[in-house]
């Protein structure tokens, strides 16, 4: 699968701030302005923190216990360590990813990119 690298560019950021608006059930423009998750979630709780990273694992392919784990701890505490927003999230995904390759598949393909692949994989068979 082909990978980019996770930048707080306005693809990941919008493709970001959806993926947690839906999950969450709250607005997206609020997260592209900066606002602090607390302030746009309405339960923003250890619960919703766990869906965020689950829905972010599920869509862009970014595992979720590498996102939770940190070097000095075995066990996190996820209300004292979760990004307060979204360009702090995206900060700590490409911090995983760079030191964690293995932590990513798939990331935000472009089409292009994914149908070439696709027909590359179909004539190597």
């Amino acid at each position: 699968m082909v990978a980019i690298a996770i930048e707080n560019t306005p693809e990941v950021r919008e493709r970001l701030a959806r993926i947690i608006a839906e999950t969450c059930r709250c607005d997206a423009e609020p997260l592209l302005e900066g606002m602090p998750f607390a302030s746009v979630i309405e339960q923003f709780d250890s619960l919703a923190m766990l869906e965020i990273l689950l829905a972010i694992e599920t869509e862009l392919g970014v595992d979720s216990e590498s996102l939770m784990r940190r070097a000095d701890s075995e066990t996190v505490n996820l209300e004292e360590t979760f990004p307060e927003d979204l360009s702090s999230l995206i900060q700590l995904m490409k911090v995983v990813l760079d030191n964690n390759p293995g932590a990513q598949s798939a990331v935000l393909q472009k089409p292009e990119q994914a149908k070439a692949k696709t027909v590359m994989e179909a004539s190597a068979q």
